[in-house]
């Protein structure tokens, strides 16, 4: 919660300095004047109103925000609507008409001084693929999933997340996924249970079998590039980082494409998020607040929803510091999880706002829906990090997320252990730690909590494997520290992402060209992530060694590419990768079952998670009080061994070896002392039989 002091005004000044405690950590930020002038609650407690198009059966109410025009009114079935000054709680400058009628399915179209502007809150588009600044009045209830919503899987603690980042058109769009062809690409593919190829599962069914908690879906609301292309059509590719209408869903993965049928586009969403729920799996939805795809989806409403300097790299960084700006962007992920039941966000950019905005996105939506258990975290920088240094109050980075509100339950990406194991991200000439070698030639590993710096492989991995914990009297400044992090639930553990080579890329580009080391060096990576603290990620086709060779020569950055690179081939985990997808899934269970590898607090980390004198640089051991935290495992041995040689390991003799490379936990007792090479392997000492 926010503590202030008793002497703080806000003057005529345009910031007033605000002395905040976080966590028993202390911060000044300067704030708004409209981030303090009205009640706290307005920012941090559910709102009832809210702005768009209000729909009832015999009325729908327009509101708009427009801080600049008086000029205000709406179009609806061809006649306008002057719009006046609303009195609104907790939202300033807003202009509303009621307009009579029931009118579902109605376009509308507001204009702000005489120009056509879109509805920032609008929840659905009149035509697919257009720079239409025109929205449809939505009925939602008629787009409900069939048969109503089924409950979200449980989750306990956060930390028990394994997240499965994955594209709605990639993952099922090649023929090998088995998934039926007017499916392929689309919603509803991604849930179509019963798929194979060969044999082997594909689909929603092998997400089952691999085991994770929640697939992390890249944007699904309505972007820009290829909005006009139907996702089955080749011809045109994007991620979709490029945000148009951040409340309507992307209609080119819908099979009512094209057409006037707007609920079924927004049922067959909500069918997909409730099939995942059904299969035992949480959605956490990839959203990118941080700029739009064009200044002209806002700018024609107000200016003020932009920054003036760019920090994105896309020119048009949205100004989270404005108190409406702010509150749209809350007002939208609240909507995300009220209406679709979405379970999370991935934050593209959060380094791009406050931490202090960050912290108070995170506490309004945990005590809007407190049952939830919702997973949020995001990227701790911009494109420009030094711009967004200057031109935001204590931009999040992972040195300032320890600030963020005891209620806030917001997390990060971990780069500093992703540096640490595999080194740069776009070349094979800095090499990291499961390739036997030091990361110094690619933005370093880091510091510690007390800014000193992390020279070798030993302390970046220890400081991995431990979630960055960090204590809450430490001292470090440094804002991209590797320890900074006072709860686990706020480190994302992560090797490869979207973004850059695929970790099979990567081994490659580094001069791996045996199928064999290839496949021990993609398990190693990532098996190394399953033992560390805090939420696992895992980028989706990494299991069965997914690759963007078809990209051709720029296969780091492979976003708008039309040759197919992005899509998942399942006939690698039909082929030689079959073994390392099952190995992928017996260390996400293993980690399941064992709270030893998820505590939920620093301290439990701090008492039981140590460094072992025999470590080194090429072979990291790491001890675990399993009996601590009331794990099955009392004592735990994890060594990750680096070499190309067998390593032998002291003080095993009364434990068994449960995990040895791929093998994991298979039950067999073995009383090996030595340690595979370029793996992770496991002692535990059993309970008794």
């Amino acid at each position: 919660m926010i503590t202030v002091g008793k002497n703080v005004k806000v003057t005529n000044s345009t910031t007033a300095v605000l002395h905040v405690k976080y966590n028993d950590s202390v911060a000044n930020y300067n704030i708004k004047k409209t981030h303090v002038a009205k009640d706290p609650s307005c920012r941090l407690e559910k709102q009832e109103e809210t702005l768009g198009a209000i729909y009832s059966p015999d009325k729908t109410v327009f509101r708009i925000w427009s801080p600049d025009s008086s000029k205000v009114s709406v179009n609806v079935g061809g006649t306008d609507y002057p719009m006046k000054p609303a009195n609104v709680k907790c939202y300033t400058s807003v202009y509303e008409v009621s307009v009579d009628g029931d009118l579902a399915g109605q376009e509308y179209q507001f204009y702000v001084n005489g120009s056509p502007v879109r509805d920032p809150y609008g929840k659905m588009i009149a035509s697919d693929g257009t720079d239409n600044t025109a929205n449809i009045v939505m009925d939602m209830s008629k787009t409900e999933p069939e048969g109503g919503w089924a409950t979200a899987p449980e989750l306990k603690n956060r930390v028990d997340s394994v997240v499965y980042e994955v594209h709605v058109r990639d993952f099922t769009i090649d023929e090998t996924s088995g998934v039926d062809r007017d499916k392929r690409g689309r919603y509803l593919g991604m849930v179509q249970p019963g798929t194979t190829y060969k044999g082997v599962t594909t689909g929603i069914d092998h997400l089952k079998e691999l085991g994770i908690t929640h697939v992390q879906l890249q944007p699904i609301y309505d972007y820009g590039t290829c909005s006009d292309v139907d996702s089955q059509d080749s011809s045109c590719y994007n991620w979709g980082y490029d945000p148009w209408n951040y409340n309507v869903p992307e209609t080119r993965y819908s099979s009512a494409f094209g057409t006037a049928d707007y609920n079924r586009k927004i049922n067959e969403v909500k069918t997909m998020i409730n099939e995942f729920h059904k299969n035992g799996i949480r959605v956490i939805m990839d959203v990118v607040y941080n700029h739009t795809w064009k200044k002209s989806v806002f700018e024609n409403i107000t200016s003020k929803y932009y920054l003036k300097t760019d920090v994105t790299g896309c020119g048009n960084t949205v100004n989270g510091d404005e108190n409406m700006v702010w509150t749209m962007i809350r007002d939208s992920m609240d909507y995300w999880v009220s209406e679709y039941h979405i379970d999370g966000f991935r934050l593209d950019l959060v380094g791009a706002f406050s931490i202090n905005d960050f912290s108070d996105w995170g506490e309004y939506l945990n005590k809007a829906h407190p049952d939830a258990n919702l997973v949020i975290y995001g990227e701790p920088w911009a494109a420009d990090n030094d711009a967004s240094e200057k031109q935001t109050k204590n931009p999040v980075r992972t040195g300032r997320i320890h600030m963020q509100s005891a209620d806030a339950h917001v997390g990060v990406f971990n780069n500093r252990i992703r540096n640490c194991l595999k080194g740069s991200s776009d070349d094979g000439k800095a090499l990291g730690f499961i390739f036997d070698k030091l990361n110094d030639g690619w933005d370093g590993n880091g510091t510690d909590e007390n800014d000193n710096a992390l020279a070798g492989n030993k302390e970046c991995v220890f400081m991995g494997v431990t979630g960055g914990a960090r204590h809450k009297d430490a001292k470090g400044t440094d804002v991209w520290t590797a320890q900074g992090y006072t709860s686990p639930e706020q480190v994302v553990s992560y090797v490869t992402a979207h973004d850059n080579l695929a970790l099979r890329d990567k081994i490659e580009a580094a001069g791996v060209t045996h199928l064999r080391e290839k496949q021990t060096l993609q398990g190693y990576a990532n098996a190394i992530i399953a033992v560390s603290q805090g939420i696992t990620f895992i980028h989706g086709g990494e299991e069965f060694g997914r690759t963007k060779a078809a990209a051709g020569k720029d296969i780091a950055n492979t976003y708008n590419t039309t040759t197919g690179a992005n899509d998942f081939k399942w006939d690698l985990k039909a082929g030689d990768w079959k073994e390392m997808s099952a190995a992928y899934a017996a260390f996400i269970k293993m980690r399941k079952e064992h709270p030893a590898f998820h505590m939920t607090t620093a301290d439990d980390i701090f008492s039981n998670v140590t460094l072992d004198p025999d470590s080194t640089d090429h072979v990291v051991i790491v001890n675990i009080n399993g009996a601590a935290v009331g794990d099955s495992w009392k004592r735990i041995k994890v060594v990750m061994n680096s070499t190309k040689e067998s390593a032998p390991v002291n003080g095993v003799d009364d434990m068994v070896k449960v995990v040895s490379g791929p093998d994991v936990d298979n039950g067999r007792v073995e009383q090996s002392s030595y340690a595979l090479p370029q793996s992770v392997s496991i002692w535990a000492e059993l309970p008794l039989s």
